[in-house]
């Protein structure tokens, strides 16, 4: 272009600068701007009136409310994911009949790892010990969009966001267990596993995280609890694992925002509501740390909309976390005081073990700025004094920390029942060369937690086997797991009455590299992993005294393993992702044996019992139940309350041998036992069982007050169904007499009106007749 020109067109756009006030176009003229010599026509001969407005995306408001849950709407989210891969299961399987025995290293030249604690042999676990295994539904469950399900973020992020996974895999398939469950608590019910810990996925019921239920997705929980409860398998779920409908970022931006409280609450308490009879332990949030190393990276102002100026970095962390927290207390506050709950309810931490790299003082306080910034962050307020968040975190965040009001922190004090801790590894701490430059400057290297780490010892030298490079944060340290466990009761947090390990497991290297099935199923270092993380917690509880109350392995099979993908294995069972067949690994056996011999309710002192399993006890689960209950008595004996738990525990149970304990279960459970969730069980298995309990408790040494009450409870649920039915049979009696008398009044041949009200107010009288009966 010309330089003359240039000078013209600067011209013309100088004279045609927007004023403060915007023209409106149509009927409305305007002139030219002043010494311009071009003028422009507006729009003459139509009615429109057309208008102006300045837009800048970066002045969002901090909402863009949705109240449309229609059909169109859902699609509009998922073409917002793109395409959807289907995998080769598309409905609900059947179970088919588990082998009576499999392939394991008992037949093979490798003998099983050996434990590295001495004087173990003959520990248990305590009685009320639970213990299984664990899994999330973004990385197991597939038909990301089928029966109703609304995208999630990592719907989202898999498909849309370039090198968020770094084998470009999604959850759309993996595993398929949404339509191959009830085959997977076939396979757990078969090798003895008692627990399973899996996440509810929120937009399976929420599909745009409020607003309408999604049925299908209820039904589809509904079948999953009745059949764990069938096998005999209790079930511990988790009410978020990180797949936040992706709705409400398209409408707040999701933990960004205080809504989000609302929102969880919402979903929480439907959830609870429905499932808490069948359910001892809930978990609220998975791993709110989450909000660090995950949720601060998700890309807002690019591929997500940008709300309250909260971009990718620190200030994602923190508000995301500040929400957490509080959308976890809410839930907590109401289980226990509006919907009384009588399980136990908490949320999973994602931390490790650090431990001083030399005797500095410098290293003392990385170790202790480590655990402040991880375990700190959410749980000073819980277990801490005030209910507010660790110094160190207030004095180097300064306002990027959000501020808990006086209400908020006597919400969050005290909101959990346990403390639960996903522990995989563990580090070596070392001070920072300046500190105080770093705390004090935001743009600073390591800001903010300022504390160095290592996964190498001091001198030199790896802390353990190192997993798969892929996850290059995890080394096996079984030592650091007891420490860790130590450490959490005895000086980090000594107000918890116990501690649960909700995860823990290892990344088998080059697993996903094996040549074929043969190589993959001996994972000797995962196998090595679980034999000495469960030695050094048996150690932390027989010798230590730490209050271990549970354990879950991760995983229960491959899974989608979030920015690694597929390409890093975390299973105990090996899955083919072509056809989906899982395939028992060492590390199995290995977890299963250990617990066999070192699990719960297998008593040191078994003098005064016969502890033999009857040879008519062939099911594991059976197995496992009869020492259970063998446990509960001599509890029940020594007048420790620990028995009632066991008892309300076993009492749902569908195995063959505790359906034929239920009834002395229950005695026990009458034991000065007169709320609300002994009444309901005593009523469920009296419905189940009917009649049968009479003849059992006849001899039975317990006392006979349960029964009692459970047959009252019964009578009184009949005698409600039987009023409805009267209610229900009056109103049509009326109605008829009402349309017969409208039709007589029609023809003519009018009915004296007080004929009828009289025999209307007999039927009311006689139905007051009926209450009065009921009522005495």
């Amino acid at each position: 272009m010309k330089n003359s020109t240039r000078v013209a067109v600067a011209a013309l756009l100088q004279a045609a600068q927007v004023s403060a006030h915007p023209p409106t176009y149509g009927n409305a003229t305007t002139s030219a701007a002043a010494g311009s010599s071009v003028t422009f026509a507006n729009p003459t001969g139509v009615s429109t009136t057309y208008s102006t407005k300045s837009f800048d995306p970066s002045l969002a408001s901090t909402q863009l409310p949705n109240n449309d849950f229609s059909n169109e709407r859902l699609a509009f989210l998922w073409n917002q994911v793109g395409p959807i891969a289907t995998g080769p299961v598309t409905t609900t399987v059947s179970p088919t009949p588990e082998p009576t025995a499999y392939g394991n290293p008992s037949n093979g030249l490798h003998p099983y790892v050996p434990s590295y604690v001495g004087n173990l042999s003959g520990e248990h676990l305590p009685a009320d010990f639970i213990w299984g295994v664990a899994s999330s539904a973004y990385q197991i469950e597939g038909a990301a969009k089928d029966e109703g399900k609304g995208p999630s973020i990592w719907d989202f992020l898999s498909h849309r966001v370039a090198k968020q996974v770094a084998d470009n895999t999604t959850g759309d398939v993996v595993a398929s267990h949404y339509y191959l469950y009830k085959q997977d608590i076939a396979r757990m019910k078969a090798v003895g596993i008692p627990e399973f810990g899996f996440s509810i996925s929120w937009p399976r019921i929420f599909p745009f995280g409020s607003g309408p239920i999604n049925p299908e997705g209820v039904a589809h929980y509904d079948d999953v609890f009745a059949e764990l409860v069938k096998n005999g398998i209790k079930p511990s779920p988790v009410l978020f694992h990180w797949d936040t409908p992706l709705e409400l970022f398209n409408s707040y931006g999701a933990w960004s925002d205080a809504k989000i409280v609302d929102d969880f609450f919402n979903y929480a308490v439907f959830i609870i509501q429905r499932y808490d009879h069948l359910v001892d332990t809930w978990f609220t949030i998975n791993e709110p740390q989450y909000c660090n190393w995950q949720y601060s990276y998700y890309p807002f102002g690019t591929y997500l909309p940008l709300y309250n100026n909260v971009t990718q970095g620190i200030k994602a962390r923190f508000t995301c976390g500040h929400y957490t927290l509080l959308a976890h207390a809410k839930v907590a506050k109401w289980y226990h005081e509006e919907f009384k709950g009588q399980g136990k309810i908490s949320f999973k931490n994602s931390g490790n073990y650090f431990e001083a790299n030399s005797t500095a003082p410098a290293d003392a306080v990385s170790v202790q700025r480590n655990y402040d910034f991880v375990l700190g962050w959410f749980n000073y307020p819980v277990w801490g004094p005030s209910g507010d968040y660790p110094q160190t975190l207030k004095d180097t965040l300064g306002d990027i920390l959000p501020a808990f009001t006086e209400a908020e922190k006597a919400l969050v004090k005290g909101s959990c029942d346990f403390f639960a801790i996903d522990p995989y590894t563990g580090y070596y701490a070392f001070g920072i060369p300046d500190l105080e430059a770093c705390t004090s400057n935001s743009s600073y290297p390591g800001y903010p937690e300022c504390a160095g780490s290592a996964s190498t010892a001091p001198d030199g030298f790896p802390i353990g086997p190192s997993a798969d490079p892929a996850v290059s944060w995890l080394y096996s340290t079984p030592v650091g797991l007891r420490k860790f466990l130590n450490a959490i009761k005895k000086t980090l947090f000594p107000t918890v009455p116990s501690i649960m390990v909700t995860e823990f497991g290892f990344a088998e290297p080059f697993e996903s590299q094996m040549p074929n099935l043969n190589a993959a199923l001996w994972d000797l270092r995962r196998a090595d992993y679980y034999q000495g993380y469960l030695d050094s917690m048996l150690a932390a509880v027989v010798e230590d005294g730490i209050p271990v109350s549970g354990a879950l392995g991760w995983a229960i099979f491959d899974n989608f393993e979030w920015g690694s993908g597929t390409n890093v294995r975390f299973g105990m069972q090996y899955l083919n992702y072509t056809d989906l067949t899982r395939t028992p690994k060492t590390s199995l056996f290995t977890f299963v044996n250990w617990f066999t011999s070192h699990g719960p309710n297998m008593a040191s002192d078994q003098t005064n019992d016969d502890w033999t399993i009857p040879a008519s006890l062939t099911d594991n689960l059976d197995k496992y139940y009869f020492l259970r209950y063998k446990a509960l008595i001599k509890l029940y004996r020594e007048e420790d309350e620990k028995a009632f738990d066991i008892a309300a525990e076993l009492v749902l149970m569908r195995s063959g041998f505790a359906t034929n304990i239920r009834c002395p279960l229950l005695m026990i459970l009458s034991r000065d036992n007169d709320d609300s969730m002994f009444l309901q069980h005593a009523y469920e298995a009296v419905r189940i069982l009917d009649e049968d309990c009479r003849t059992l408790v006849k001899d039975s040494e317990f006392p006979h007050k349960m029964y009692e009450q459970a047959l009252n409870l019964r009578k009184e649920a009949h005698n409600e169904t039987d009023r409805r039915a009267a209610a229900a049979k009056l109103a049509l009696e009326q109605e008829e007499a009402e349309a017969e008398a409208e039709a007589e009044q029609d023809d003519g041949t009018i009915e004296d009106s007080a004929d009828v009200m009289v025999e209307v107010e007999h039927d009311e009288q006689e139905q007051a007749g009926l209450d009065e009966v009921e009522g005495t």
